[in-house]
């Protein structure tokens, strides 16, 4: 809506999140990501979610938009997770997952399967791993865009 800007962070060790009133700059919310590493983070299109990936603990959370509280927690959206982008139909979540060699720099989060994983809003669970380049270690998937194609 405009009115806040969440950001996120963490390392090994920890993983943390804040909401910033965009008028004021001022932190309004502050809270653990329940997971290491946080980094990629996405609403649903209906704005009602949004969605947040801890890189090292390879789990995702689902965060109210308008309390900023955490309602739901995946324990495994695939390992490593980047990067979330959500289909405009809102029914998936894709989730670029690192590989064990990172091509951008030595990182805390290394990968086993470079691709992206494919999970269901509605239910919360991970329904497929994709891999384009398996068996290739130095394919490192970094980010991920969905967009819709017209015939």
């Amino acid at each position: 809506n405009g009115r806040h800007m969440l950001v996120n962070g963490g390392s090994a060790d920890v993983g943390v999140f804040y909401v910033f009133d965009t008028s004021s700059h001022k932190v309004v919310h502050q809270a653990d990501t329940r997971g290491k590493d946080a980094h990629g983070v996405w609403p649903t299109p209906d704005g009602s979610e949004i969605w947040m990936v801890n890189r090292v603990t390879s789990n995702a959370v689902v965060i109210d938009a308008e309390t900023f509280e955490i309602t739901a927690e995946m324990d495994f959206v695939g390992k490593t997770p980047d990067i979330v982008a959500m289909s405009p139909d809102g029914s998936r979540a894709y989730i670029s997952l690192r590989g064990p060699e990172p091509v951008t720099m030595p990182h805390v989060a290394l990968g086993e399967t470079p691709g992206f994983a494919v999970v269901d809003i509605a239910g919360r669970e991970l329904i497929e791993v994709i891999q384009p380049a398996q068996g290739e270690p130095k394919s490192d998937f970094h980010g991920i865009g969905v967009r819709v194609i017209q015939d």
